[in-house]
């Protein structure tokens, strides 16, 4: 048994040797790579073609109103605060593509438009939208008295008290600094002196 495994070993090596081929010596070029670049240096850059910023990421949603036919929609340039006005069936620099209002957010809103060109999303910035909401703890205005006109200075209404002036600072009155009349007892609070 253990001849068969060996002579089994045997002609499995010669056929690997029978059918390999002779061994032939590279070109130098081949090795040519091993010297050619530096260690000490990074190799450059290669700089493709520069990526095309799109318009839409200078503008941001301002407002967006269901009208028949679409939307009104109202964009402004983050930068200089233009602003454009989108209506349905209108020309316009943009088109709306889609409006995705999503009502689980305030401002959650993304509004898709193109210029022929580009097609990008624009949507409400939080920080450069200021929201107006109703004030419902608003007290109502008081009526005024006929003849008082609000506009006028130093006018007061009918009824109403006059605020007392606003104190006047007191002078500050700083007393003279005490005398001692006995100099026996200045010299008493004095130290003594060191000699050396």
């Amino acid at each position: 048994m253990k001849k068969s495994i060996f002579i089994t070993f045997l002609s499995f090596i010669f056929c690997c040797f029978a059918h390999a081929d002779i061994p032939v010596k590279k070109p130098l070029s081949y090795y040519s790579k091993l010297w050619t670049p530096s260690l000490f240096t990074t190799p450059p850059v290669v700089a493709g073609p520069a990526p095309t910023k799109s318009p839409f990421d200078d503008y941001h949603l301002t407002s967006i109103a269901p009208v028949q036919g679409g939307y009104w929609i109202t964009i402004a340039h983050k930068k200089d605060k233009k602003k454009i006005v989108i209506q349905p069936n209108s020309s316009s620099k943009f088109q709306v593509v889609s409006v995705d209002r999503n009502s689980g957010t305030r401002l959650g809103t993304i509004v898709t438009l193109t210029d022929g060109q580009f097609t990008g999303q624009v949507r409400f910035e939080p920080d450069l939208v200021v929201l107006n909401t109703p004030n419902s703890n608003k007290a109502p205005e008081q009526q005024l008295p006929a003849g008082f006109n609000p506009n006028q200075p130093n006018q007061q209404a009918p009824g109403q008290i006059t605020p007392p002036p606003p104190p006047s600072p007191r002078p500050r009155i700083v007393p003279p600094a005490k005398s001692n009349q006995n100099p026996a007892n200045n010299n008493s609070q004095q130290r003594p002196q060191r000699t050396r």
